[in-house]
């Protein structure tokens, strides 16, 4: 007889995997892996998947936002528009204002 397949929201080990193939491709913010991860694992699984992350250092939404200013593409624009740049891709307004 086989087993049932692991609750959808409780899949820690797949959460995490699919987070680090997320950020092996590029760094991303919180606020779009949690969306990614929950979307395939559940929110539960997202969160506490985004927590191991965050300890070991993966996920640091200041990092990503310094990054995303220091860009080429970012150098041209306006501080403001940076601002409303980061906080539609999740960076808390507070990141985004610093």
């Amino acid at each position: 007889m086989a087993s049932a397949p692991p609750a959808r929201g409780f899949d820690l080990a797949g959460a995490l995997r699919h987070g680090l193939r997320l950020l092996a491709h590029s760094a991303r913010t919180e606020c779009d892996l949690r969306e990614r991860i929950a979307r395939r694992f559940g929110e539960e699984a997202a969160a506490r998947a985004l927590e191991r992350l965050r300890t070991i250092g993966y996920v640091d939404d200041r990092a990503w936002a310094a990054a995303y200013v220091r860009r080429p593409r970012s150098l041209a624009r306006s501080a403001r528009l940076l601002r409303r740049e980061l906080r539609a891709r999740g960076v808390a307004p507070a990141l985004a204002a610093a």
